[in-house]
């Protein structure tokens, strides 16, 4: 039979190493619990990085509209693309019907042209830059102002990046 002081120690010894044991849990579980809400949250969250860049070019006398569009994924996960909604959207202003004596803003009409953009991509993966250039014909004279807009859908959330440009070579 064990002595009463051996015991009370025995006893108070394994309840020391249940406690210290509980405590390592409990700091891994929050550290876990850390991870999971704050950096996987953050890293792993789809990302995307647009721009566009957009200038008018004549060639024979003919405006054309080139047009460069590109993604980054900032994140540590591949971004899907959704080929339904992803476009380069083109909207117009003729200038000279907003003419006012003083500066006014520019309301855009609704898009006048939308053309796909990245069809050739499913995805993006983590680090990646992924560019299309496009060119499109524009009428003659009439709209002298554009908003070039891109968007780049996945799954409920979408990314945007627009440039606007004025058709500098033209002369009423």
């Amino acid at each position: 039979m064990i002595a009463e002081p051996q015991a009370h120690a025995l006893i108070s010894n394994w309840v020391e190493t249940v406690k210290n044991v509980c405590e390592i849990l409990a700091i891994l579980v929050g550290a876990a619990w850390t991870y999971l809400n704050y950096f996987r949250g953050r890293i792993y969250k789809p990302r995307l990085e647009c721009a566009v860049e957009a200038l008018i070019e004549k060639h024979s006398g003919h405006p054309f509209l080139r047009a460069t569009v590109r993604v980054k994924n900032l994140g540590l996960s591949k971004v899907q693309i959704e080929q339904k909604g992803t476009a380069l959207l083109i909207y117009s202003a003729n200038l000279q019907e907003q003419a006012a004596s003083f500066p006014i803003q520019v309301r855009w009409s609704n898009p006048v042209g939308a053309f796909d953009v990245f069809s050739g991509w499913q995805w993006v993966e983590s680090s990646e830059v992924v560019a299309e250039s496009i060119m499109v014909a524009l009428p003659h004279g009439g709209d002298l102002a554009y908003k070039i807009a891109l968007m780049v859908v996945s799954g409920d959330t979408w990314w945007t990046a627009d440039a606007i440009l004025g058709d500098t070579q033209s002369s009423g």
